[in-house]
C-alpha cells in the first residue's frame, strides 16, 4: 500500500567537507528537485547545511511510496555517498521511514548511524528516534506551512548551489519545450508545457479537477513558471484563472498556511484573483494566516474592510477553522466573515481563551464552535453549528455550567438521529434498542428525505440482522414484530441494499412463512444481491432446502443468473423512478445517494443491447427497451461520478440506445482522464467519441434534444479546445 514516506539524515560535518560532498551530489539532487517541481506531485524536500550546529540536514518527503521505493531511491544512494567526506568527529544518522508522519522504530526500513568516519547499520532506541522526530519537526515540518516551490525560491530550504542548478534545468526544459517542440503538438498528442497546462497545436489550455479552461493570446515563447503559477509578458495565470497585468515580474504571492493573497504594485488580489477595491499592493503585508494589512485596510480571513471601521483589534484563533476565528475591538466583533450584533463591543471580552470545542461528546456536536464570553450585560456564548452553512449565534447564559448541562442533554437527544449505520459502534442489543427509538421518532421524516439512500438502508439491514441475532439468543420471535412492520414500509426501496432480502428471508423462515421467504430470495436475485451464494448454504434457511420453489430458484440462478443477474422490468421501473426523483449529481450533492446502486446494477447486471435482440417484434425484451434507454442515458448523464465512469462507458458505448448527450458527457470524462498523470485512456479515445457525436447530431439534426445539445456543446470550454461543432 502506498502512503507518505520519507528519507532523512542529520550528520555533523565540517562546512568544508560538506561543500566537497555537495559538489559530488548536487547535480543528482537538483534533478530530483526539478522533477518534484515539474510534476507537482506533493513531494517536499529539505537539503541544507545548518551552521549553528555544524551539521548537514536532509528530509525527503514523498506523498506516495513503500519500502521498496525507498530502499532503491537515488536520494538514499546520494546520502550514503557522504561517507567519503566524513570528519573524524562526524556523528549522525540516515533513516528511511515508511510512515512520514511518525518515527517509530517499527517503521524504519533503513537505519544507519555515522561514527568513526563510517556509515553502519544500527538499531536505534526510542529515545533516539524521538530526537530524529524533533529534528524533523524543527527543520522540515515547520517549513511545510509554505508550499514547496515558494519555500524553494525564498526560504533557503535547499542549498543555494542546488537551487541554481534547478533553475538552469527549468530554463532548459522551458526552452526545449516551448521553442523546439511546439510544432509537434497535435490534437492526438498535445504537449504538456507545465504540469496540467497543455498545447494541442491550436489552443493553450488547462485541465484541473473538473475545470477545463482555454486561454487566448498567451505568448508561449515567454511563458515561464513562478511560485504562484505562470506568467508571460502581459498576464498572470493561476490554476484556471487569468488576469492581465503590466509588470508580472513584480507580482507576488503572499501565503501563510492555507490562506493566500496575491499582490501587484498597485492592487491586492484574493486567492481567486479578484481585485480588492482601493487596495494597495505596495504596502500590503501578511502578519499571520488570519490577518494582513495595507495602509488603509485590514484583510481578515480573505475579507477586506477599512482600518477606521475597526480600530485596534485582537485575534482569538481557538476556533481552528477560518470560519470560527474571532477579530474583536471596541468598535466591531467578527467571527470569520460574519459581523456579530447584539453585543456591547466596548466591554466585550473572551473568558475562555482555549474554548475551541467545549463540547464534542456526540456526533451532533462534532465541529461545533463554542466561545465563552462576556460584556457589560453578562455572560454569553458565541457558537456556530455548521461550518458549511455559517450561522453564528449569540446566546445569553446564566452560567457556563448550566449551559453545558443543558447542551449535553440536548446532544443526547439529538445523537439518536444518527443511529442508523452505527451498528459496529453500538453492538447488537444497544443498536436494536436505539433503532427502535429512532424508528418511532424519526423514521417517517428521514425515510422520505433519504428514500433511496443505500447508507440508510444499510442501517435498516443492520437492524434486521440484530433482530435475528436476538432471536437466536433468546428463541423469542417478539423481536421480529417490528422488523416485519419496518420491512413492509421499505420493501419497494430495498433494491438499493439487497442484503436486506437475505436477512428478511431468515426472519420469515424462522416464523415459518416459507412462501414469504421464497419471495425475498427471489427479490435478492432480481436485485443483484452479491452474496447470493451464501443463501444456498445458510443453515438458518435449512427448512427451505427441500421446498420445490427454492429448488427451482436455485436451478434458475445457476443456469441463467450466476454470472450476471438479468435485469427485469420491475427493477427498471424502480431505477427509473429513483433517477427521476433524485437530483442530478453536483459538487454540492456529491456523492449522489443512488450512485452506489447505479454502479452495482451497471457493473453486475446483464442489460440487453437492442442491436442483439431477435428480429421478432414480440420478443419480450423489446417491450422494455424504452425503459433501458431511459435508464442508461440518465444514469450516465446525471448520476455517475468520474470514479469508474470510463470502464462503465466502455461496457455500454456501442449500445444503440446510447444517445448523443451521453456520448458527449463521456467525451468530457475521457478528456479529463487523458490529461491526468495517471490517465486511464488515450487522447485518441475522446477524439473518436467526438466523431461519434458529430455523426449522431448530423442524423438527428432537427430534434429538440439535439438542438439543445448543440447549444450546450458550442458554449462549452471543451469545444473551444477541440472545435467539435
Amino acid at each position: 500500500m502506498a502512503e507518505p514516506v520519507s528519507i532523512s539524515a542529520k550528520i555533523k560535518i565540517s562546512e568544508e567537507n560538506y561543500k566537497k560532498y555537495l559538489r559530488k551530489v548536487s547535480q543528482d539532487i537538483a534533478s530530483s528537485v526539478f522533477d518534484c517541481i515539474k510534476n507537482e506531485d506533493s513531494n517536499y524536500f529539505v537539503f541544507k547545511y545548518v551552521k549553528k550546529e555544524n551539521a548537514f540536514y536532509a528530509f525527503f518527503f514523498f506523498n506516495y511510496g513503500n519500502s521498496d521505493f525507498l530502499l532503491h531511491h537515488s536520494l538514499l544512494h546520494n546520502l550514503k555517498q557522504i561517507e567519503a567526506y566524513l570528519d573524524q568527529e562526524s556523528i549522525g544518522y540516515i533513516i528511511a521511514n515508511v510512515n512520514a508522519y511518525n518515527c517509530a522504530k517499527a517503521d524504519l526500513i533503513f537505519a544507519a548511524k555515522i561514527k568513526n568516519k563510517k556509515i553502519s547499520a544500527a538499531r536505534f532506541s526510542s529515545k533516539e528516534t524521538n530526537e530524529f522526530w524533533n529534528d524533523a519537526a524543527k527543520y522540515f515540518f515547520e517549513e511545510t506551512e509554505t508550499d514547496f516551490y515558494t519555500a524553494f525560491l525564498f526560504k533557503q530550504i535547499i542549498d543555494k548551489s542546488i537551487v541554481k542548478k534547478v533553475e538552469k534545468l527549468q530554463e532548459e526544459h522551458r526552452t526545449q519545450t516551448l521553442k523546439n517542440s511546439l510544432h509537434t503538438a497535435t490534437l492526438e498528442q498535445p504537449i504538456e508545457i507545465f504540469a496540467n497546462y497543455f498545447y494541442n497545436g491550436i489552443t493553450f489550455y488547462t485541465v484541473e479537477l473538473n475545470e477545463i479552461t482555454s486561454f487566448v493570446n498567451v505568448n508561449l515563447q515567454e511563458l515561464r513558471k513562478t511560485d504562484y503559477g505562470l506568467r508571460d509578458d502581459s498576464s498572470i495565470i493561476i490554476g484556471n484563472l487569468r488576469i492581465m497585468i503590466r509588470d508580472g515580474a513584480k507580482f507576488k504571492k503572499h501565503q501563510r498556511a492555507s490562506m493566500r493573497y496575491y499582490a501587484s504594485l498597485e492592487t491586492v488580489y484574493s486567492s481567486s484573483l479578484e481585485a480588492y477595491p482601493n487596495s494597495d499592493g505596495a504596502s500590503f503585508k501578511m502578519y499571520s494566516e488570519y490577518v494582513a494589512e495595507d495602509h488603509l485596510h485590514i484583510y481578515f480571513v480573505g475579507q477586506q474592510f477599512l482600518k477606521t471601521d475597526v480600530g485596534d483589534y485582537k485575534i482569538n484563533s481557538c476556533g481552528y477553522y477560518y470560519q470560527n476565528i474571532v477579530l474583536y475591538s471596541a468598535k466591531q466583533i467578527r467571527v470569520g466573515r460574519i459581523v456579530i450584533n447584539g453585543i456591547d463591543e466596548a466591554s466585550f471580552s473572551i473568558i475562555s481563551e482555549i474554548a475551541g470545542m467545549l463540547v464534542s461528546n456526540s456526533r451532533s456536536d462534532l465541529s461545533h464552535f463554542i466561545l465563552h464570553c462576556k460584556d457589560k450585560n453578562g455572560e454569553l456564548i458565541i457558537r456556530e453549528r455548521n461550518l458549511h452553512k455559517p450561522n453564528v449565534v449569540v446566546e445569553r447564559i446564566s452560567s457556563l455550567s448550566n449551559y453545558l448541562n443543558n447542551l449535553e442533554k440536548k446532544n443526547k437527544e439529538n445523537s439518536l438521529t444518527y443511529i442508523p449505520g452505527k451498528f459496529y459502534e453500538y453492538g447488537v442489543e444497544k443498536y436494536y434498542t436505539g433503532m427502535n427509538q429512532w424508528l418511532k421518532k424519526y423514521f417517517e421524516k428521514e425515510y422520505q428525505k433519504n428514500i433511496y439512500s443505500a447508507y440508510l438502508h444499510r442501517g435498516f439491514n443492520d437492524y434486521f440482522y440484530c433482530c435475528f441475532q436476538l432471536y437466536l439468543k433468546s428463541n423469542d420471535t417478539i423481536h421480529f414484530e417490528k422488523a416485519i412492520v419496518l420491512f413492509d414500509k421499505i420493501e419497494k426501496t430495498c433494491f438499493v441494499e439487497p442484503f436486506i432480502f437475505h436477512n428478511i428471508a431468515c426472519i420469515y423462515t424462522a416464523l415459518n412463512f416459507l412462501d414469504k421467504a421464497i419471495e425475498s430470495i427471489t427479490a435478492a436475485i432480481y436485485c443483484g444481491y452479491e452474496g447470493i451464494d451464501l443463501i444456498w448454504d445458510d443453515i438458518h434457511l435449512k427448512s427451505l432446502f427441500i421446498h420445490p420453489q427454492f429448488i427451482l430458484i436455485k436451478e434458475y440462478y445457476y443456469t441463467y443468473a450466476s454470472q450476471y443477474p438479468i435485469i427485469d422490468e420491475p427493477l427498471l421501473d424502480m431505477l427509473n423512478t429513483v433517477i427521476t426523483e433524485s437530483s442530478p449529481i453536483t459538487a454540492a450533492s456529491y456523492p449522489s445517494p443512488i450512485r452506489d446502486t447505479l454502479y452495482r446494477v451497471l457493473q453486475n447486471f446483464y442489460i440487453p443491447d437492442y442491436n442483439l435482440l431477435s428480429n421478432e417484434e414480440k420478443h419480450p425484451w423489446r417491450k422494455i427497451n424504452p425503459k433501458i434507454t431511459l435508464f442508461l442515458n440518465n444514469a450516465f448523464c446525471h448520476h455517475l461520478s468520474q470514479l469508474g465512469y470510463i470502464e462503465l462507458y466502455n461496457q455500454y458505448k456501442n449500445y444503440e440506445v446510447i444517445n448523443a448527450k451521453t456520448h458527449y458527457y463521456a467525451m468530457v470524462a475521457f478528456f479529463r482522464s487523458a490529461h491526468f498523470k495517471y490517465r486511464m485512456c488515450a487522447h485518441s479515445d475522446y477524439l473518436s467519441i467526438a466523431d461519434k457525436i458529430k455523426d449522431l447530431i448530423a442524423k438527428n439534426k432537427t430534434t429538440a434534444e439535439i438542438i439543445e445539445l448543440e447549444k450546450e456543446i458550442k458554449a462549452s470550454p471543451i469545444n473551444k479546445i477541440l472545435n467539435i461543432l
